[in-house]
């Protein structure tokens, strides 16, 4: 019934608050949606959609952009790659978050540092690997994953956090190999049969380099309703329609603050206050700060996952410098009159 009702009315999501915060929901109303949805307009949105208990509370997109047509998610796509470690350390292709990539990067094995690179670290961005310029012009590179691999150190793994790209692509080209053998092509086969398609997204395209490896990092389209798919199996931890796609415990891991950065954990921002690379969705609704998990795209691509609210909140948009997360958040929630 859910699938059914994302797959025809547009998609649903969860949010979860705080136990705190349950006492003290904000206000939702027809006029705070118009306002939300006029502030994204105003700061270049192509759609918002709102969803709630499996209900689509909202849902607006601006012209020329349309509902079903595929929208670039740019670093959005990162939060992918945690659903695919989480899976493949349920199907037994990994064993958990902190094996070495080593094991399947031969290339890292007599490097004194890049032997102690973990899968934890390429998903949380601390695996010390130069990120500098690789996710550029990534359609015309023979083997983005093997240049990705072949790159230098920039840190020893597990000291920094470094935003780029090179991380994914090394996570990439680890899921490409463990698949060896396997009735998996490789990491978009994986991606796609083993998550996307039992959830019903199959309006999604990726940019690939001449090698086939998908852009994992920042190239995936799709609509507003396929993204709140994703968003909704994230809120169902892991579940759909009575399958267990992804092992709760392990997805659990995706929230958990890193070390370097408590404003991200694997693949996801989260939302905390006052941390130097979070976003700037701070979220406090007077009752203390409401938890959130977000993935973040170039251009303002968003996808917030509110489980304490069962809400899922897409917003796609093209670049604006005058977008402000919380200013959003708190519009729709009727806390800000615009």
């Amino acid at each position: 019934m859910l699938k059914s009702m994302l797959y025809l009315l547009a998609g649903c999501a969860l949010l979860v608050l705080p136990a705190a915060a349950q006492t003290d929901l904000p206000s939702i109303t027809d006029d705070s949606f118009a306002a939300a949805a006029a502030y994204s307009d105003a700061t270049g949105g192509d759609a918002v959609l709102v969803v709630q208990n499996g209900d689509i509370l909202y849902e607006q997109y601006t012209a020329p952009y349309t509902a079903d047509e595929p929208h670039l998610l740019a670093s959005g796509t990162k939060s992918f790659s945690c659903a695919i470690a989480v899976a493949a350390i349920q199907d037994g292709y990994l064993t958990d978050f902190d094996q070495p990539a080593a094991d399947w990067i031969t290339e890292f094995a007599d490097d004194p540092q890049k032997s102690q690179i973990t899968v934890r670290q390429l998903l949380d961005l601390s695996s010390g690997i130069e990120v500098q310029g690789f996710d550029r012009m990534f359609r015309t590179r023979a083997d983005a994953y093997q240049d990705a691999i072949e790159t230098g150190q920039a840190a020893e793994p597990g000291a920094q956090f470094e935003y780029g790209a090179s991380h994914y692509f090394v996570f990439g080209d680890v899921i490409n190999r463990a698949l060896a053998g396997s009735e998996y092509a490789n990491v978009l086969d994986y991606l796609t049969r083993r998550i996307l398609q039992p959830i019903g997204l199959d309006d999604i395209r990726w940019v690939i380099d001449r090698a086939g490896n998908p852009q994992l990092a920042g190239g995936a389209f799709t609509s507003a309703r396929g993204w709140a798919l994703y968003g909704q199996l994230i809120l169902q931890n892991g579940e759909w329609e009575g399958d267990q796609i992804l092992d709760p415990a392990l997805l659990a891991q995706c929230f958990v603050p890193s070390a370097n950065n408590p404003g991200y954990g694997l693949t996801w921002w989260l939302s905390y206050p006052s941390v130097e690379y979070a976003t700037r969705l701070n979220l406090d609704m007077g009752d203390g700060i409401v938890q959130a998990y977000v993935a973040a795209g170039a251009g303002n691509q968003r996808l917030y996952v509110i489980p304490s609210l069962e809400m899922v909140i897409v917003r796609l948009a093209r670049q604006d410098r005058s977008w402000n997360d919380q200013t959003f958040i708190e519009t729709l929630f009727g806390q800000i009159t615009l």
